[in-house]
């Protein structure tokens, strides 16, 4: 199962004891994820974008041999915010109990490499209606199903396209997007056995 974008602000929660990766890991494969399923058309395009790949990592040069592609990383540490953050444990269907702890408000950079400018103009204009996806809340929210199935929230912060001497000898296009991520920190408690009471009868003679 892959991330899933959020399009009803009435979806539940649906808890597993899942988990493949920390919390910073999970916001970056989230939106690496989300960004791989996406694809754009407008009327005013002749084609269909989609992006031919989506890195995880900082870009290495040998990295963008396919256009246009993209990485998703960071570069600022994330901050556990735990304010007015309630603590508590929840069983899961099958007898498990994971517990929130806090929250990450992760800074992440999305790089989008483009071979010329209309390219990059037209993938910047798909970019930003993807991060803006539904009409009742600004940025968008994934279900990570590597991390406890849990919900995250991106917003998308700045844009800027950056032009220099190498990249231009190099004929890279680059659109650069800054968001902000948020998920909750889950800790894996364990199973739990349910209590089970037992009634004993005594009969008096």
């Amino acid at each position: 199962m892959t991330t899933t974008l959020i399009t009803d602000p009435n979806t539940l929660q649906c808890w597993t004891s899942h988990r493949e990766t920390d919390c910073r890991t999970a916001l970056v494969r989230g939106l690496k994820e989300y960004l791989e399923q996406a694809t754009f058309s407008d009327p005013a395009l002749s084609q269909r974008l989609k992006l031919a790949k989506v890195l995880a990592r900082w870009a290495e040069p040998e990295d963008t041999a396919k256009f246009p592609s993209a990485a998703v990383y960071t570069q600022e540490a994330g901050i556990y915010d735990d304010d007015d953050f309630t603590s508590e444990p929840i069983e899961l269907e099958d007898d498990y109990v994971i517990r929130l702890c806090s929250e990450l408000v992760q800074p992440v950079i999305l790089d989008v490499y483009c071979t010329d400018d209309p390219q990059r103009m037209s993938f910047a204009m798909m970019l930003e209606d993807l991060f803006e996806p539904v009409d009742w809340m600004s940025g968008f929210r994934l279900m990570l199903p590597h991390y406890f199935g849990i919900h995250a929230e991106y917003l998308k912060l700045s844009i800027d396209y950056v032009d220099n001497e190498e990249n231009a000898q190099k004929r890279w296009r680059l659109a650069q997007f800054q968001l902000e991520a948020r998920v909750s920190q889950v800790r894996f408690i364990g199973k739990v056995p349910k209590f089970q009471p037992k009634a004993q009868v005594y009969v008096k003679s």
